[in-house]
């Protein structure tokens, strides 16, 4: 069984400097692996406090490898982490299940403005078509991509581009969700569709191409709606959220799943400004980088809960949402819109870039100066967000919680 374990940005640079700690996680079972989610941490060595706490929230107990495991008769129903920071570039840490043998955990991740990831790499094979990019970014991060599992939503004009590099890069795994079809109209922006594959899932035509390239890439191809339960228990197992999505919904999904199960969300998005008589106002696009505890795409302003609400009524009350539309209660709400291959082709390369920088910090800058980066074309101006310590307050609770009835706290998802 695979095995995770994924720490907050703000406990792990707490922890890190304590010589005795006890972590608190979550715990997710799913497809063959075993994730423990950092939900909180206190100071000192496991004692009887820590151990009640532990039982009365179903928790795990991750504790410091120098703490040991004295009150272990008292943790038999409790999975217990060991985890060895003496050496922080390569932390080690192992886990014990009620019943069973210590094992090593695989993977230890940390999801803040630099991606931190920790594994093996004696285990990791590179193949020769890595080669030319492992000059640039070196052995050690092809082989966190060859070891990672990404989750792309949306296979169209940015998700098609976005699947095609990720899976020329060398990632591992990639799980894509989508339950449109192909029609005519979208053959002008997704590449590797042909006249052919109208009326397929454009999830199999995506998965077609990978497997065509033959290039050792997983990947797994979900027809389905995100905004259901199925969904959102494959996409935490994912160890990178990438939404290529153009609903405020969807993309406040994504930075819902971010949030409970600890894993960096990338949301791409593309927008032009028309008249339809070849009169443009504006072309640009925005990439928006998030973490947990972190700020959100609310927070940003990036989605409204105007947005929301009024996405939220077009799809359970088709009627009640064209009235109000009628009557100009509700503005704002996705409608079909210019499409340019080359524009999605542009910001999907941004996006990709941006997920090479946060595994492997390039810039001279901090990351933090980048979280979200939005390009005027029409105007030539380049906005950077700099992330100020300021989480949103609406997430900051839901950090790390893992597996809640409803799942994200959401009775739609119960």
């Amino acid at each position: 069984m695979k095995s995770k374990l994924r720490i907050p940005p703000n406990i792990w640079e707490q922890i890190k400097s304590e010589k005795d700690f006890v972590l608190f996680c979550t715990q997710i079972k799913r497809q063959k692996q075993i994730i423990f989610l950092g939900n909180s941490f206190e100071k000192g060595a496991l004692n009887e406090q820590a151990i009640k706490h532990a039982k009365k929230n179903s928790f795990s107990l991750c504790i410091s490898s120098t703490t040991g495991n004295s009150s272990i008769a008292e943790l038999e129903d409790i999975s217990l982490l060991e985890i060895n920071l003496e050496n922080l570039s390569v932390p080690v840490a192992r886990y014990i299940l009620p019943g069973e043998k210590k094992a090593l955990i695989d993977q230890i991740f940390v999801p803040g403005n630099d991606y931190q990831i920790f594994q093996d790499d004696q285990k990791i094979y590179l193949p020769s078509f890595m080669s030319r990019q492992g000059q640039i970014f070196g052995d050690k991060t092809l082989s966190i991509l060859q070891g990672i599992s990404v989750g792309i939503v949306g296979a169209s004009g940015t998700g098609c581009f976005t699947i095609d590099m990720l899976t020329r890069l060398g990632v591992r795994e990639l799980n894509i969700f989508d339950d449109d079809k192909v029609e005519e109209c979208n053959l002008n922006r997704i590449i590797n569709s042909t006249r052919a594959d109208i009326g397929r899932y454009k999830v199999d035509v995506a998965k077609e191409a990978v497997e065509r390239l033959g290039l050792g890439t997983v990947i797994n191809a979900y027809p389905i709606n995100i905004l259901s339960k199925k969904a959102v228990e494959l996409l935490s197992t994912c160890d990178f959220l990438i939404g290529c999505v153009d609903t405020a919904e969807g993309r406040h999904l994504l930075n819902l799943i971010s949030t409970y199960y600890l894993i960096p969300y990338l949301d791409v998005g593309v927008a032009i400004e028309a008249d339809r008589a070849g009169n443009v106002d504006q072309v640009c696009g925005s990439v928006h980088y998030i973490f947990p505890s972190g700020s959100s795409l609310v927070s940003r302003k990036i989605v409204t809960p105007e947005q929301l609400r009024a996405e939220g009524l077009k799809r359970s009350d088709p009627d009640a949402f064209k009235e109000l539309l009628a009557e100009g209660y509700i503005s704002g709400v996705n409608v079909a819109s210019p499409a340019v291959i080359s524009l999605n082709g542009q910001f999907s390369s941004m996006l990709v870039n941006e997920l090479l920088a946060r595994i492997h910090p390039y810039r001279h800058d901090c990351n933090s100066k980048y979280n979200g980066v939005s390009i005027s074309l029409s105007q030539g101006h380049t906005y950077n967000m700099v992330e100020e310590d300021s989480p949103c307050q609406f997430m900051l609770s839901r950090v790390g919680l893992g597996d809640t009835s409803p799942l994200l706290d959401r009775s739609d998802l119960s």
